[in-house]
């Protein structure tokens, strides 16, 4: 269980943008791709926000291409919170 621990320690530090979010793809379909950010406490502020999904966007651009299409195209956004110190945003993409 402890080499566990250390082992999810090391993939949510790969997964760390500059910004300190986390991200990642959780859910892949055969034209479908959904991206997370977990942005911890951090305010929700137009510019916070507008850099986070550009980001979240390139990712799933990255994941269609891997699946041989162009782009990708917002088709739902969630943002849920719990508690005062804990956000996360997912947005699922329909790749084109």
């Amino acid at each position: 269980m402890k080499y566990f621990s250390i082992l999810a320690l090391a993939a949510l530090a790969a997964c760390a943008s500059p910004e300190g979010m986390f991200y990642e793809v959780t859910q892949r379909g055969a034209d479908t791709v959904s991206i997370q950010a977990n942005v911890g406490n951090m305010d929700q502020q137009s510019a916070f926000v507008a850099q986070m999904r550009d980001h979240m966007d390139g990712m799933a651009v990255k994941e269609c291409q891997g699946l041989g299409k162009k782009g990708a195209r917002v088709i739902n956004e969630v943002t849920r919170t719990a508690g005062p110190y804990h956000t996360w945003t997912e947005r699922a993409y329909r790749c084109q």
